[in-house]
């Protein structure tokens, strides 16, 4: 397990994220609210963050089916 620091992937952009998962991750990802945003005012979210997000929209999903 990697902590914030030690993590060397790539950060996560919101094009990546309606690209690979839907314009409904992408929003529900932004709800939560850990998220940065680059030079441009464009979101994006650190892989470790990117992976608590995940984690909490599929929990969320399931508890709702």
């Amino acid at each position: 397990m990697t902590t914030g620091d030690d993590d060397r992937r790539e950060p996560i952009t919101a094009d990546e994220v309606i690209r690979d998962y839907g314009r409904e991750y992408d929003l529900a990802a932004l709800a939560y609210g850990r998220h940065h945003h680059d030079e441009t005012g464009e979101p994006y979210w650190t892989a470790d963050e990117w992976d608590s997000v995940v984690g909490l929209i599929e929990i969320e999903a399931g508890v709702r089916s």
